[in-house]
């Protein structure tokens, strides 16, 4: 079943231009950029389009939104954006679904 997209919040819209210019500034030009709590994938899939020679890693802690995330990204940023992962940063210690780099190949 393909999840139904939520709207974009009021502020993921405002904020993600100012943030997406910092992140062009700061970041390396190449690269893998994990995100943390991407929510329902808005910033990930607005950063990617802005910084295509990078490679995103969406995580939710939440494992509904997991799909919403990639099928926002799959919409326009396929490839550039990895499948989502489940990470709880208040696990201690933090678990993760994240692949291995070798298995990531595959």
């Amino acid at each position: 079943m393909v999840p139904m997209l939520s709207p974009p919040s009021g502020a993921a819209l405002r904020n993600r231009e100012p943030i997406a210019d910092v992140l062009a500034r700061v970041l390396p030009s190449q690269g893998t950029v994990l995100e943390i709590a991407s929510g329902g994938g808005v910033h990930v899939t607005y950063f990617a389009e802005r910084l295509p020679r990078l490679t995103f890693q969406p995580s939710e802690a939440d494992a509904r939104a997991l799909a919403e995330i990639d099928e926002r990204a799959a919409t326009r940023t396929a490839g550039i954006v990895l499948p989502a992962i489940r990470i709880d940063v208040q696990q201690q210690p933090c678990p993760s679904s994240a692949p291995t780099r070798s298995s990531a190949s595959t």
